[in-house]
């Protein structure tokens, strides 16, 4: 719970909507119900600031004798179908389709590819800007015939420096 905790307020934060816990994850999503021009770098930061949260929690419960968590965060922008999903028994306010099913995919190649935050080529294009990233390469995932380009978040720039913002 003190995880989930700090996740949530991190989310909110970062003007965030929490969708569900699913186990020990959280997804949240940016842009809905109301837009959200700049929802990539948003998602972006709130990613970080849960890494370095759980950094802390984790030298905490370390020096308690406790358990350490470790997680990996999945970024994907994109169109998204949104609204009150569900049927006549149960609805929830969430978001569907292939975009969120790639974030998913990309939480779960954190893994493999030894990487906190993993984020979309689209995230990218989306954050370039600000953005310091370790190119990843490609990567397959399921449901996807193609290739996915991806990238490890490492950090945003406050703004973006003055030079580029004017090209």
């Amino acid at each position: 719970n003190e995880h989930l905790n700090m996740m949530v307020s991190v989310i909110f934060k970062h003007h965030g909507t929490l969708d569900k816990f699913v186990g020990d994850c959280v997804m949240a999503f940016w842009g809905a119900p109301l837009p959200q021009p700049n929802h990539a770098e948003l998602a972006a930061r709130a990613a970080l600031e849960m890494i370095e949260g759980l950094e802390k929690l984790n030298r905490k419960w370390q020096s308690e004798g406790r358990p350490t968590l470790h997680v990996g965060v999945g970024i994907n922008s994109g169109e998204m179908l949104f609204g009150n999903i569900g049927s006549e028994q149960r609805m929830d306010f969430t978001v569907i389709g292939d975009n969120v099913n790639l974030g998913s995919r990309l939480e779960s190649a954190t893994k493999e590819l030894k990487a906190a935050i993993v984020i979309s080529d689209a995230t990218y294009r989306e954050i370039r800007d600000l953005a310091q990233v370790r190119p990843l390469g490609e990567i397959s995932v399921k449901g996807k015939e193609e290739r996915i380009v991806v990238y490890e978040l490492l950090g945003m720039r406050e703004t973006v420096p003055a030079r580029e913002a004017a090209s």
